[in-house]
């Protein structure tokens, strides 16, 4: 039988839009910045959170692409396989790190009091409730053009089983892993996809520093 269709990506957009953060300090306002990573200089655009913890963001009109470089999604030492991209010299940004900053109403430079988790789902807040079915948001990805990703990584620690099927338009994406299977309360098994919107179960979580 052919496998079931994973569930139907209907949340937030990934290039705007308001979304609630959960554990957001109650009656703070603030800022988080949109980063390709950790380093101060490579943020690219910002977003602000009002006093009820509702970040509102804008990234329709950054375009990242033409400076990124292809990356090796999934893929680690101990790791098997490869994937492969179609077009090959697709260029791409993707966003991993949101620090935020309480009190302000624009990036005030220097440490941030926390950061914004992108990444989880409703279940990921309690691991050893995931089950299969359950998506993941891992990060916002930007494309300079239509590009499908396809291929597979076997890791063996932890073990792991990572195919790709992920199909990413012009633009920003979010790319989304299904959990395919589970064992021992640990994930062995997702499917890597990429849509335009979050899953509905799609959250935000504030950890402070």
């Amino acid at each position: 039988a052919p496998p079931a269709p994973a569930p139907e990506a209907s949340g937030v957009p990934a290039d705007k839009g308001s979304v609630t953060i959960q554990n957001w300090p109650t009656g703070r306002i603030g800022v988080v910045l949109f980063a390709s990573n950790s380093v101060r200089g490579s943020e690219f655009a910002q977003g602000r959170v009002s006093a009820d913890g509702v970040l509102t963001y804008d990234l329709s009109t950054v375009s990242l692409g033409a400076g990124g470089t292809t990356p090796t999604f999934g893929s680690g030492p101990g790791c098997l396989g490869s994937v492969t991209a179609s077009p090959a010299d697709w260029k791409t940004t993707v966003l991993r790190v949101i620090p935020a900053f309480l009190d302000v109403s624009t990036d005030p430079g220097g440490m941030a009091n926390g950061f914004v988790q992108l990444w989880f789902s409703q279940n990921a807040l309690n691991p050893s409730a995931i089950k299969v079915g359950d998506q993941l948001v891992d990060e916002w990805v930007y494309a300079d053009r239509k590009t499908r990703l396809s291929g597979q990584f076997d890791c063996a620690s932890p073990k792991i089983k990572v195919m790709f099927n992920a199909d990413f338009e012009p633009g920003w994406n979010f790319r989304i892993s299904t959990v395919k299977a589970v064992e021992n309360g640990a994930i062995t098994e997702i499917e890597t996809t990429a849509s335009r919107r979050a899953p509905a179960s799609y959250r935000l979580v504030y950890q402070p520093r």
